[in-house]
């Protein structure tokens, strides 16, 4: 297994490197949005728009990848997140961000897609659960870590904004100089959420339901401390150590069906 990551190693280098800067990014919004006194529905609508962005890139974003192969299709969806990601420091008008926020998840999305394709491809049946998981887990400690440089400067500046987008550039170093070799990908097959409920119904419920969750502590959860009275950069300390933990099981779930289905296909 050891091999297989040192091998995938540019891969996850760059994922990982990004991801920091995604997660600084995400606290960064939400602290901002506190201390701008946005109203809890207006901050539910903007946080909302980068998971509806999710739902728009897994149709758009397959497109550009097998047009233009995974390392092109990375570049291109991480230059779009960094550049949406020093434009938010332009301006803290809500329906700006709003708008950021479904761009970014509409590019975001195409480098899970990217990520994970290519991980899926790349490994041997045997190793998918093991490596996917530990991808997973990668995943997480990124994003913690990124909330932790929420005070390495002013939350009112633009200095973390900066910071955010310049680490989402350089994970595309890692991931465009890589030698490992490039997935060739075949026709995606259209799926049918309909036909898919018809198939799942329980696997479909509970994962809408889990991301009803997981997305409100995400988003919201920061405004809720802040409405008990905690300062919103004070929950920094205690906030990257929690959230991979409320995480975990959901996402080692979700790397074991992916290399489940991986393995089937």
């Amino acid at each position: 297994m050891l091999a297989l990551i040192r091998r995938l190693s540019g891969l996850l280098l760059g994922i990982t490197i990004l991801l920091i800067g995604m997660g600084l990014l995400s606290s960064l919004l939400g602290v901002r949005a506190t201390l701008a006194h946005y109203p809890g529905w207006q901050l539910g609508l903007v946080m909302s728009a980068y998971f509806f962005g999710y739902v728009l890139g897994s149709s758009v974003c397959p497109l550009l990848i097998h047009h233009v192969g995974s390392i092109r299709a990375f570049a291109t969806f991480a230059a779009i997140v960094a550049s949406v990601t020093l434009a938010h420091a332009l301006s803290i008008n809500p329906w700006w961000w709003l708008v950021l926020r479904l761009i970014a998840g509409v590019a975001m999305v195409g480098i899970y897609m990217v990520t994970e394709s290519w991980l899926n491809v790349s490994l041997p049946r045997a190793y998918r659960v093991s490596v996917f998981g530990f991808y997973i887990t990668l995943t997480l400690v990124a994003m913690a870590a990124g909330q932790l440089l929420l005070m390495a400067a002013p939350v009112t500046g633009s200095t973390l904004f900066l910071i955010a987008g310049m680490l989402v550039v350089l994970g595309l170093v890692p991931v465009t100089a890589t030698r490992l070799e490039q997935p060739t990908l075949g026709s995606a097959p259209q799926l049918s959420p309909w036909r898919l409920m018809q198939r799942a119904p329980f696997a479909v419920t509970a994962t809408f339901l889990s991301g009803l969750a997981t997305g409100a502590f995400w988003g919201l959860a920061r405004l809720s401390l802040h409405a008990l009275g905690c300062h919103p950069r004070a929950t920094v300390r205690s906030w990257p150590a929690s959230s991979p933990a409320a995480c975990w099981r959901n996402g080692r779930s979700g790397a074991c069906l992916t290399a489940l289905d991986g393995a089937r296909c």
